[in-house]
C-alpha cells in the first residue's frame, strides 16, 4: 500500500482542473492502440524507462541499475494532466503508478495498457501461482465488462482492505467508552454512535474528532456501503450510477447525519493541518478508516503503537471488505520498451524491495509466500496481522466504471456533498446532483471511447 503514515490515497487531484484533465485523457485513451509487445529477450543497448511513480525509493531504483546496467530509470511523479499530454504527444512514460481497484476497467477498456499475461506465465519473481487474489482486480475482461476476470493489465504492490479502522483506545477512555471489538464487525449506525459519544467540541471548537470515515475518497466509501447492503451504485454495464435507490438513499443520509454532529470529519468539517495521522498520535482522533497499511506508520510511535485495529463495519446483512486501491503499476501500450519494463515491475514489485516492504508492515505483500515476513514482534503488529488475516475471506471486488477517472468522480462529489450540508439539502435532491454530475462524466467518457 502506502509508505507514510499519513493517509496518501486521499490525495486525490480534487480541483476543477482533475476533472478537466480526466476528460481530455479519455478521449486521448480513445486514439490509443493495444500493441501488446513481447515477453522475450530485451533489445541490446542502453535503455532508458521513464517510470511515472515515485513509491520506488532512490534505493530501489539504484539497486536495480545495478543489477541491470543497460537500463536507466528516469523517474517522475505521477500527474494525471502529465500523462494526458505524453500521451496525445505520442510519448508516454514505460511504467506509470495506479490504483487496480479503479483504474483496470478505465486503462483497458480505452487501449491504455499493456496486457501482462505472457509476462506473468514466464516470471520467476512474479509467478502466477504466488500472486495474492487481489491481484484479479488488475483483470478486466473487455467483452463482459466484467473486472476480476478476463486479461491482466497491471501488478499490485501491496494492499489492505481499506474500509478496516483503527481506534485509539485512550480517546475512548477519555470518554468513558468501550473501545469496539477487534473481531465482530460494528454496523456503520453503530460506528457512527461510537464516534458522536466519542468527538468533542468545546467553544465550538472540536477538541476530539470522533471519526474519520474516509475523506478523500467517499464515492469508493459509499460504493463499499452499497454493496454491504446487498446492492450496487453502478448498473449491470457500468454505464451510470444511482444515488436514488433504496440502498443509495440510506448511505447519503448516513453521511449527512454524519456530519451534523460537527465533531467528526467531513467535507466541511476536514482535518486540521498534520492530518489524521498527528491527531490520532495527539489523543485527538478516536477512530480512523484506514487498512493493516497504516501499521508500519504507527508502530513507532508511542501512543500510535497503543492503537487496534477492527475489522471493516457494515451497512448491510452481506459482509463485505474491498480494497479501493490496490496500488501498484502497470506498461503503457505505446511504451517502446515492453520487456525493460516489465523487469522493472518484477524487481521491484517482486523481488528485494519487496522482500524489504514486506517486513516493514506496509501492507498485505502482492506475493502469498512474503506474507511471513511481516512484522510481530510488537504487540500491536501481532494483533493488527491477526485481526487482518480473519478479514481476509471478506475480500470483495466491486466494479468500478471504465468511462471515467476515480480522480473526476472524486472531484465532482465533493462540492456537492458540501452543498447539500451547508444548505440542509433534502437527501432526494443530493441523490439527483450526484446522479447527473457523476453521469454526465461517465457519458462523456463512453462517447469518447466510442
Amino acid at each position: 500500500m502506502r509508505q507514510t503514515p499519513e493517509l496518501s490515497r486521499r490525495g486525490f487531484l480534487r480541483s476543477s482542473a482533475a476533472v478537466a484533465a480526466a476528460a481530455a485523457f479519455s478521449g486521448t485513451l480513445a486514439a490509443c492502440s493495444s500493441s501488446t509487445g513481447s515477453a522475450g529477450k530485451p533489445q541490446t543497448g542502453k535503455v532508458t524507462l521513464t517510470v511515472m511513480d515515485t513509491d520506488p525509493t532512490a534505493s530501489d531504483i539504484a539497486a536495480f541499475e545495478k543489477a541491470y546496467p543497460d537500463i536507466k530509470i528516469n523517474q517522475i511523479t505521477y500527474d494525471l494532466s502529465r500523462l494526458t499530454a505524453s500521451i496525445a504527444a505520442g510519448n508516454p512514460p514505460d511504467v506509470v503508478r495506479g490504483l487496480g481497484a479503479v483504474d483496470t476497467p478505465y486503462i483497458a477498456t480505452q487501449g491504455l495498457a499493456a496486457p501482462l499475461d505472457d509476462y506473468v506465465a514466464k516470471s520467476k519473481l512474479l509467478p502466477e501461482s504466488d500472486l495474492d487474489p487481489v491481484n484479479d482486480l488488475w483483470r478486466f475482461d473487455t467483452g463482459s465488462k466484467k473486472q476480476g476476470k478476463g486479461t491482466r493489465y497491471g501488478i499490485t504492490k501491496d494492499y489492505s482492505q481499506d474500509n478496516m479502522f483503527w481506534f485509539n483506545p485512550a480517546v475512548f477512555a477519555q470518554a468513558g467508552i468501550a473501545v469496539p471489538s477487534t473481531t465482530t464487525p460494528l454496523s456503520y449506525d453503530e460506528w457512527a454512535a461510537l464516534a458522536e459519544k466519542v468527538g468533542k467540541k468545546q467553544g465550538g471548537q472540536v477538541k476530539v474528532y470522533g471519526l474519520d470515515s474516509g475523506e478523500g475518497h467517499l464515492f469508493q466509501h459509499f460504493q463499499a456501503m452499497v454493496a454491504s447492503a446487498g446492492a450496487d451504485l453502478f448498473n449491470s454495464k457500468l454505464t451510470a450510477i444511482d444515488f436514488s435507490s433504496p440502498e443509495g438513499q440510506s448511505v447519503l443520509s448516513w453521511y449527512l447525519n454524519l456530519a451534523k454532529t460537527g465533531a467528526n470529519m467531513s467535507v466541511v468539517n476536514p482535518a486540521p493541518p498534520g492530518g489524521s495521522s498527528a491527531l490520532l498520535k495527539a489523543n485527538r482522533l478516536g477512530m480512523v478508516d484506514a487498512g493493516y497499511w497504516y501499521t508500519s506508520g504507527l508502530a513507532t510511535d508511542k501512543v500510535g503503537a497503543t492503537c487496534r485495529l477492527a475489522p471493516a463495519p457494515q451497512f448491510g446483512s452481506k459482509r463485505t471488505s474491498p480494497t479501493e486501491s490496490a496500488t501498484g503499476a502497470w506498461i503503457t501500450a505505446k511504451s517502446q520498451h515492453k520487456d525493460e519494463a516489465w523487469q522493472f515491475l518484477e524487481f521491484f514489485l517482486g523481488g528485494a524491495p519487496a522482500k524489504q516492504r514486506a517486513t516493514q508492515g506496509t501492507g498485505i505483500p502482492t506475493r502469498k509466500s512474503f506474507r511471513s515476513l511481516l512484522p510481530t514482534s510488537t504487540p500491536l503488529e501481532k494483533e493488527a496481522w491477526a485481526t487482518q488475516q480473519a478479514e481476509l475471506p471478506y475480500l470483495t471486488t466491486l466494479n468500478f466504471t471504465p468511462y471515467a477517472k476515480v480522480d473526476a468522480i472524486e472531484s465532482a462529489v465533493n462540492p456537492i456533498l458540501t452543498t447539500a450540508i451547508q444548505s440542509g439539502q433534502s437527501v432526494g435532491k443530493l441523490a439527483d446532483s450526484l446522479n447527473s454530475a457523476v453521469n454526465a462524466l461517465i457519458q462523456q467518457g463512453k462517447q469518447n471511447a466510442n
